[in-house]
């Protein structure tokens, strides 16, 4: 009788913990992070007047694809997403660590170009999110850990020859400029295709 007892709180135990465990790692549906880019709410929007999705889509993409390339895997009809695209020291975003520092990071942008059919208009959003790798950060104290031998082997050193890189892109803000740029040159695109002759 007390190992029935026994076993049948164990087992509903057990079973709570499972029921517990997997509700945590429950993940959300959809595309999640699409090439790094976190989704959020924050970005340029503009709303287009009489327009028709199906006429916007094509002029939108074109002005896309002056400043990043596509990725299709995770595009979608109304949804355009860039590949990671690195920038050049001269396009880099400076700041005192940077300059300090004798190499410094490097940087890269993702962007996200949305298209929404909202009754007769059109509202399109763009997101220019520009990220920083902060290998050099970790490598810097990857060894503090209170403990001064040597323990890392090859495989655990930063460096080409490692086989994991240890890359982390962090988020340094939006390039809002860019985010402005882009809508108003697909603007100015279809109103110059719907003027008298154009």
């Amino acid at each position: 009788m007390r190992f029935s007892c026994w076993f049948a709180w164990t087992t509903a135990a057990w079973s709570a913990v499972m029921l517990v465990g997997n509700a945590g790692c429950t993940s959300p549906s959809g595309g999640g992070d699409r090439a790094g880019l976190r989704p959020t709410g924050q970005a340029a929007s503009r709303l287009l007047r009489s327009a028709d999705l199906t006429a916007v889509r094509p002029v939108a993409e074109r002005v896309f694809r002056q400043h990043f390339r596509i990725d299709p895997a995770a595009s979608t009809p109304s949804v355009l997403v860039s590949r990671p695209q690195e920038l050049g020291p001269q396009e880099q975003p400076e700041r005192i660590r940077d300059v300090l520092r004798p190499s410094a990071n490097r940087h890269r942008q993702l962007a996200e170009l949305q298209l929404l059919q909202e009754g007769p208009d059109v509202r399109i959003r763009c997101r220019v999110e520009t990220q920083r790798l902060d290998t050099t950060e970790r490598a810097t104290f990857a060894g503090t850990r209170g403990d001064d031998r040597p323990t890392e082997t090859p495989i655990d050193r930063y460096g080409a020859a490692s086989s994991d890189p240890h890359q982390e892109w962090v988020s340094v803000g939006r390039d809002k400029n860019l985010e402005q740029e882009i809508l108003a040159a697909i603007q100015r695109e279809l109103a110059g295709a719907t003027q008298p002759g154009g």
